[in-house]
């Protein structure tokens, strides 16, 4: 829980210096706009590597487990089928268990963080 704080605290004091007010010049880019974007992928670097790399954290994470599991087996999921899709490749080249697994959710949250950074900024 001092992990999540912790992390929580640092993002919004990198957020508070963010500058989205700076304008954007076509062939230079300034000090602010680079500052905003070394500050936007601190961000993003620190939401996305805790998403990622979590183990058995979280109420559905032996919920999915279990899904990648049917999904290996080819049976019934309740899943959508682009979902079912990226973890029938991920356990292709990864095979099943928990590389697979860890794989699986560092996609989704790369796609998760990235666009919730986005849309923030």
């Amino acid at each position: 829980m001092v992990l999540y704080i912790g992390l929580t605290i640092l993002v919004v004091i990198l957020g508070y210096f963010v500058n989205n007010t700076v304008t954007v010049q076509s062939n230079m880019v300034s000090r602010a706009q680079m500052s905003n974007y070394v500050l936007v992928a601190a961000i993003f670097l620190l939401l996305f590597s805790v998403s990622a790399c979590r183990i058995a954290v979280g109420n559905d994470y032996w919920g999915y487990s279990s899904i990648f599991s049917l999904i290996n087996q080819d049976r019934y999921v309740s899943t959508e089928i682009g979902f079912n899709l990226v973890v029938r490749i991920v356990q292709y080249f990864f095979g099943v268990g928990k590389a697979s697994y860890l794989t699986v959710f560092g996609i989704f949250a790369l796609g998760t963080v990235g666009f919730m950074v986005k849309a923030i900024y």
